[in-house]
């Protein structure tokens, strides 16, 4: 099995550095050690230096999100969350952003979510399931006015051929059409109730 790939993200503002200088050491070794443990691949480290979370606008952050959209990254690993950001919201959409490109976002603290936040997940991944149900409902359609089969089960009497471009199209199956147009005769022409052409049908296996 492929090792997932990880990217590390650290971050410390100016007042931080003065702070603490040694804040980004930490961060990236305790992030290195855990996807030691985790048998994950570090693939980068993201380092933001001297730039407040109160934005989303930072260089390091900017070329993560790119990464991602290239199929770069598996995770993303963060000490915890207000390295990633200082707003709820703007993080939550960080979030999003990489959910998209399937990148998971692992904190190593995760704080218990308040009321509020646990509401303002809720409505984010209700949105996106939302779009996500659009989308697929649009492509659906596409497909049917195209004239090919959108997917699922043949409706019976059918069955699904591919065409030479991977696509399907319904194509009658015989066998079946010739049990509808039994039934059919039976119904109609015969008067026989439901009952009578099923034990006549089942007879016959």
């Amino acid at each position: 099995m492929t090792a997932a790939r990880a990217a590390i993200y650290c971050r410390v503002s100016t007042d931080e550095q003065a702070e603490r200088g040694t804040s980004l050491d930490d961060q990236r070794s305790r992030c290195e050690a855990y996807c030691l443990e985790q048998a994950w691949e570090v693939t980068h480290v993201y380092v933001d230096d001297g730039v407040s979370g109160a934005t989303t606008d930072r260089p390091e952050l900017t070329q993560l999100l790119a990464a991602a959209e290239r199929d770069e990254l598996d995770r993303v690993v963060v000490t915890d969350p207000d390295r990633f950001s200082r707003d709820l919201v703007d993080g939550l959409s960080l979030e999003r952003d990489l959910a998209r490109s399937e990148v998971e976002v692992t904190y190593l603290v995760q704080p218990p979510m308040g009321t509020l936040e646990r509401q303002i997940r809720g409505v984010i991944a209700e949105e996106e399931r939302r779009k996500i149900r659009e989308r697929t409902s649009r492509g659906l359609r596409a497909v049917a006015a195209a004239g090919h089969w959108p997917g699922g089960p043949p409706p019976y009497g059918y069955q699904i051929e591919k065409t030479d471009d991977g696509r399907s199209n319904l194509a009658i199956n015989r066998r079946e059409a010739e049990v509808l147009t039994r039934m059919i005769e039976a119904l109609v022409d015969r008067r026989l109730t439901t009952w009578q052409l099923a034990a006549e049908l089942n007879s016959d296996n």
